[in-house]
């Protein structure tokens, strides 16, 4: 699309390996230069059920402690019933629990993570959640 005559966009082989490769799943996203987030800043992005996992990712990348892997498990168990339609809550409760070595814990949510991005038809969902499954 929007190319020249005979030329395609990336395959569905390029789309798969960017996929696998995180582009699709929790690719980056501050611009270079850009500090990290704190604690308090990133849990707070979480509030108003942000699409895409990356703001998840980042506060995940901060829970690096049972305790705030605990409270971020809270966090999202809420946001999953606050925002029954996205993905993204109930895959961050599964990957708290991973993290936590609780993967009897964890497939419960990723499974809802996986239900809920299937019906969606959010790919990207349904690779992060099914990555763990």
């Amino acid at each position: 699309m929007g190319g020249p005559a005979g030329v395609r966009g990336p395959s569905a082989t390029a789309a798969a390996v960017l996929l696998l490769a995180g582009v699709g799943c929790g690719g980056v996203e501050r611009g270079a230069g850009t500090s990290a987030p704190t604690w308090a800043e990133a849990t707070a992005a979480l509030a108003g059920c942000p699409a895409g996992d990356g703001p998840w990712r980042t506060a995940l990348g901060l829970a690096r402690s049972p305790e705030l892997l605990g409270t971020l498990h809270a966090l999202a168990e809420e946001r999953a019933v606050a925002c029954p339609e996205n993905w993204e809550p109930s895959w961050a409760a599964g990957e708290c629990r991973f993290r936590q070595r609780r993967p009897a814990d964890a497939s419960g949510p990723y499974a809802e993570a996986r239900r809920r991005a299937g019906a969606a038809g959010d790919p990207t969902g349904i690779a992060c959640s099914a990555n763990r499954l």
